[in-house]
């Protein structure tokens, strides 16, 4: 088995494993915490967001977001760590550190 294939067989393997692991803490406690912290930094950055200045917020939280994206994608992929529970069960789980509580926490610092 060359190189490639065996990438690819070790990566549906992890696949399996992840979807085993997303089916046996999807609706668990810490599930529900995840999600209901990602509404509630919405929620809360929303009411606390300067309206004159979404734009430039928004392009501010999009520069933080995509660098957290490129930090935390190279520390899973060199296996520096891991996340146990995922929203949702498609790649990685950006959800609540990535695209949520750091870019929202940012903007609302920046404003």
């Amino acid at each position: 088995m060359d190189t490639l294939a065996l990438l690819r067989h070790l990566r549906i393997q992890i696949w399996d494993i992840k979807m085993q692991l997303w089916q046996a803490s999807f609706l668990s406690f810490n599930w529900w915490f995840i999600a209901v912290t990602v509404a509630a930094s919405y929620a809360i950055w929303w009411k606390l967001l300067d309206k004159r200045r979404v734009f430039e917020l928004l392009v501010f939280g999009s520069f933080v977001a995509a660098a957290r994206i490129i930090f935390d994608d190279w520390g899973i992929s060199s296996g520096r760590w891991t996340y146990v529970i995922d929203l949702f069960p498609v790649g990685y789980s950006l959800f609540l550190n990535d695209l949520t509580v750091v870019p929202l926490a940012m903007m609302l610092v920046y404003q």
